[in-house]
């Protein structure tokens, strides 16, 4: 038997293993799958062991089984759960993004998971091009400690303006922010000239529809 049968990515935990033959400095510990270390195994008794687990955030998430061994053969498996840390977001930088371009967001927080973490964007026009979670070589990493997640994300030029819901998964666990679409640069909707076409001692009339960002208008030279 095992205890705990639970652990969170990104943590080392005593797990406490219970059955019967085990023998001081023969006995071994296993578990399967990445990410997981074993150490400091001590045999309390032939019927109880203990060992430090450490997992960390990169580790398989799911069911690993856990098999001792000694000079005699190996046990039943036991299974150990790993399961995803808890998503939580401390910060967004920049929060504001702009239309037609791709943009890098730095979100801090924590239970974000290289390789498993991913992550949407509600409505049209902004999609995800890449994300990066955690720093590579810092491993293991406490499940509770800030990290940080970069976001790549691709504007369409016709993207609409305003608030989008951007939602990180990892395993099981949720957490959603906002950021902002802006338009930072002048835009309008239509541009009509009537007539279009000029003889020389016409005049025609020019008509922007939906500007914004503008306070000047200017023609270039030669022309008016």
């Amino acid at each position: 038997a095992l205890s705990p049968t639970s652990v969170t990515a990104g943590e080392s935990v005593s797990v406490r293993v219970t059955g019967a033959n085990f023998v001081t400095g023969s006995t071994s510990l296993a578990v399967s799958g990445s990410g997981i270390a074993v150490s400091n195994i001590t045999v309390e008794s032939s019927t109880s062991l203990t060992a430090t687990l450490t997992v960390q955030a990169s580790a398989d998430l799911g069911g690993h089984n856990v098999t001792a061994t000694t000079g005699g053969g190996s046990s039943d498996a036991a299974t150990l759960q790993v399961n995803a840390p808890a998503l939580s977001v401390a910060s967004v930088n920049p929060s504001r993004v702009p239309v037609a371009g791709s943009s890098t967001v730095t979100v801090t927080g924590t239970g974000f998971v290289p390789g498993v973490t991913t992550a949407s964007v509600s409505g049209s026009g902004v999609s995800v091009s890449s994300i990066t979670a955690g720093v590579a070589g810092v491993q293991p990493r406490a499940a509770s400690a800030q990290t940080t997640l970069t976001l790549g994300l691709n504007v369409a030029g016709d993207a609409n303006p305003g608030t989008r819901t951007i939602t990180l998964v990892t395993g099981d666990n949720r957490f959603s922010f906002d950021v902002s679409i802006v338009r930072d640069y002048p835009g309008i909707a239509s541009f009509t000239a009537s007539p279009a076409t000029l003889t020389p001692g016409q005049s025609s009339t020019l008509s922007w529809n939906d500007v914004i960002n503008a306070t000047t208008c200017s023609i270039n030279q030669g022309i008016g």
